[in-house]
């Protein structure tokens, strides 16, 4: 595919190109963060349904010690604790997507600008730039 793309317009390959360093640079900020993330939501889910199953099980067991309110509390804890971890993994989620949606916009809008040039200018047809962009994205 990337021999067709820099047969076709070297120009054009180059120039998107630019984009490159951009998304390896927020694949690598993000992918430790996001999958640190997913990892603690993980581990708090497990420990709320544990602690869950723990309590059910030993539910004759909690009553007749009166510690109902202690439970309710160890679960509340390990709730909020889940919940803290997913809005993590939703926030930083929220910044990726569209980081790397803006620079596949933005190399999407420099292959249609040079496009736009190089079939003005008979270098390129609408058929090779039509072919040219689906090939890239």
């Amino acid at each position: 595919v990337w021999a067709f793309i820099f047969y076709v317009n070297w120009q054009m390959a180059l120039a998107v190109s630019l984009t490159f360093p951009f998304m390896f640079i927020i694949y690598r900020v993000f992918r430790g963060r996001i999958h640190t993330a997913f990892r603690a939501a993980r581990r708090s889910q497990s420990d709320m349904s544990n602690q869950m199953q723990n309590t059910l099980t030993q539910i004759e067991l909690i009553k007749s010690y009166a510690s109902e309110n202690l439970e309710e509390e160890r679960f509340e804890e390990n709730s909020n604790r889940n919940k803290r971890d997913l809005i993590q993994v939703t926030h930083n989620m929220a910044i990726f997507s569209p980081l790397v949606d803006l620079v596949n916009y933005i190399g999407t809008a420099i292959i249609l600008t040079l496009g736009a040039y190089f079939v003005i200018h008979d270098q390129l047809t609408v058929g090779q730039l039509v072919a040219y962009l689906s090939y890239v994205s």
